[in-house]
C-alpha cells in the first residue's frame, strides 16, 4: 500500500464504523411474546419491539413495546420492563392509554385498582385519552372508610377519560364510610364520557354511606374546565360533589346526559363550584341537586321517584353557610310520587358565622309536574335557622329576588314560609303562578307578570 492509500484509510475508517453501527441501529426486528413478564425473560438484544399478547396472559390488555435508551427510573410503573439482557422497553401507547395494558382485567373480580391507577399515573404524563374496554366491569376494592380516595389525578390539561361504556364498582362498608371513586386537583378542559360507576355497599337510608362518583378539589389552585357526558351513577352518596371553603375555585361545570339512580344526592356544590351548567336525571334520589355558597348555576333537572324509596325534606335545596348563595336557575321536571318531598324546592339559611345571610337571585321553573302526592308537599319553602334551630322569630337574613314561572297550577301549597323575615322576600310570579289568587302576601313583597 502506498503512503496515500494508508491514510485515507485511516482517516475514513472511523465514519465507516459510525455508518455501520447506524445501519445496525435501524434495522427493525420484533417479537411477539404471552405476556408483560415474559418481556423480562425471553426478550434478548437485537429486538427493537415486541408485541405482547396480553397482560398476564394472552387476551387481556395486548400492547407494544419499544425498546429505549432511556434508563428506568424515568417510567412510571408497568409502562416499561427490562429485559433479559439489560434492555428498557417502554410502552407504546398509540392514540390512547389502555387501563387493560396495565393489567387491569375488568371481570368485576379482579381488584383492579393498582392497574387503573397505573394507567392514571401514565396518562397524567403523557395526556390524551385514558380508555377503558368496552362494556367490561371494573372492581376497585372494598372500602370501611371513614374516608378513601380510590383515584387521586393532578395536574391534567385538556384529557379525557372514555368510559366507552364500561363499569366501575367500589364496595363501600361501615358506618359513614365515605369513597371518592375520581378526585382531580389543578385541572383544566377536562373531559369524562361514556361511564357506568356504583357501590354495591352504598345504602342510601344511611347517611354519607358509599360513592362520591366524581370530587373536583381546588386544594392546588384553581381548577376550570369539567364537562361530563353519558355517564351513570348507580347506589352511590353523590354523582358530583365540589367542596371547599377557598379562595381557589373549581369553575365551568357542564353535565349532559347523565343520571343518577339510587343516590342520596345528585350534584353537590358545598361552598365551591362556579358557572356550573348542569343537565342531569335523578332517579330514585333523596335529593337531585343541593348547592350553596356557589353562583352562577343553571341545572335542568329530570326528577323521578316511586314513592317508596327514601326521600328529603327538600328534592332541591339552595343554602347558605359560609358564603352568600346567588344566580341559581333550576328547571324541574318530575314525574312519579311527590310525597316523599316536604317540599320541591328549598331556600334556607343556616350561617356558620352568625352574620348577615344572603340568598340572591334564584330563578326556578316548573317546566312539568306530573305526579301524585303534590298535596303533601309545597313548591318551594323558605327557613332560616340559629345553628341547628328552626328560627321562629323574625330574622335578618335576606332572601331576594326569586323567580317562580312554568306549570304551577297543580301544585296545591305553592310557596310557604317556615321562619318569618324581617326584610319582605320578594318574588316576581311569571305565567299561570301570576294570575293564582292563593299567593300569601305576608312577609312577601309580590309582582306578578
Amino acid at each position: 500500500l502506498d503512503r496515500r492509500t494508508i491514510v485515507t484509510a485511516v482517516v475514513t475508517a472511523p465514519f465507516a464504523l459510525m455508518a455501520g453501527e447506524g445501519c445496525a441501529a435501524t434495522t427493525e426486528s420484533s417479537m411477539v411474546v404471552d405476556s408483560f413478564a415474559a418481556i423480562a425473560k425471553t426478550v434478548t438484544r437485537g429486538t427493537t419491539t415486541v408485541r405482547t399478547q396480553g397482560w398476564r396472559v394472552p387476551g387481556t390488555g395486548a400492547a407494544t413495546y419499544r425498546r429505549t435508551t432511556e434508563p428506568m427510573d424515568r417510567y412510571t410503573a408497568r409502562s416499561a420492563i427490562v429485559s433479559r439482557d439489560g434492555y428498557v422497553y417502554a410502552l407504546d401507547h398509540g392514540d390512547a392509554v389502555e387501563v387493560d395494558q396495565f393489567g387491569a382485567m375488568g371481570d368485576d373480580r379482579s381488584d383492579d385498582r393498582d392497574a387503573i391507577q397505573a394507567a392514571i399515573t401514565y396518562w397524567c404524563r403523557v395526556g390524551g385519552t385514558l380508555r377503558f374496554t368496552p362494556d367490561a366491569r371494573y372492581f376497585v376494592g372494598y372500602f370501611r372508610g371513614p374516608s378513601e380516595r380510590i383515584f387521586m389525578i393532578d395536574h391534567v390539561r385538556d384529557a379525557v377519560i372514555d368510559g366507552r361504556n364500561a363499569t366501575l364498582r367500589a364496595h363501600s362498608s361501615g358506618q359513614r364510610c365515605q369513597t371518592y371513586l375520581f378526585t382531580f386537583r389543578d385541572f383544566r378542559n377536562l373531559t369524562i364520557r361514556s361511564l357506568l360507576a356504583t357501590d354495591s355497599g352504598t345504602d342510601i337510608h344511611v347517611e354519607w354511606r358509599g360513592l362520591y362518583f366524581v370530587s373536583p378539589d381546588a386544594n392546588l389552585g384553581d381548577c376550570d374546565g369539567l364537562y361530563i357526558t353519558d355517564v351513570t351513577v348507580t347506589d352511590a352518596v353523590a354523582f358530583l360533589y365540589a367542596a371547599g371553603t377557598l379562595p381557589q375555585r373549581v369553575r365551568n361545570i357542564r353535565l349532559r346526559n347523565c343520571t343518577a339512580i339510587r343516590c342520596y344526592y345528585g350534584a353537590v356544590f358545598a361552598e365551591n363550584g362556579d358557572d356550573a351548567d348542569i343537565e342531569l336525571s335523578a332517579v330514585n334520589c333523596r335529593r337531585a341537586y343541593f348547592c350553596y355558597g356557589v353562583a352562577n348555576h343553571k341545572a335542568r333537572l329530570t326528577v323521578s321517584h316511586d314513592g317508596s324509596s327514601v326521600g328529603a325534606d327538600a328534592c332541591c335545596l339552595i343554602k347558605r353557610y359560609v358564603f352568600d348563595t346567588k344566580a341559581i336557575d333550576i328547571d324541574i321536571r318530575l314525574v312519579g310520587d311527590a310525597s316523599t318531598f316536604s317540599n320541591l324546592v328549598k331556600l334556607e339559611h343556616q350561617p356558620t358565622s352568625g352574620g348577615l345571610s344572603s340568598i340572591s337571585d334564584i330563578s326556578i321553573n316548573f317546566a312539568s309536574i306530573r305526579a301524585i302526592g303534590l298535596d303533601k308537599t309545597v313548591g318551594i319553602g323558605f327557613s332560616s335557622y340559629v345553628g341547628s334551630t328552626l328560627q321562629l322569630r323574625p330574622t335578618e337574613n335576606r332572601t331576594s329576588r326569586i323567580s317562580i314561572s312554568g306549570r304551577t297550577a297543580n301544585i296545591p301549597n305553592l310557596i310557604r314560609s317556615y321562619s318569618p323575615t324581617r326584610m319582605p322576600i320578594s318574588i316576581a310570579l311569571h305565567g299561570d303562578a301570576a294570575s293564582r289568587k292563593d299567593i300569601p302576601t305576608s312577609g312577601y313583597d309580590i309582582s306578578r307578570y
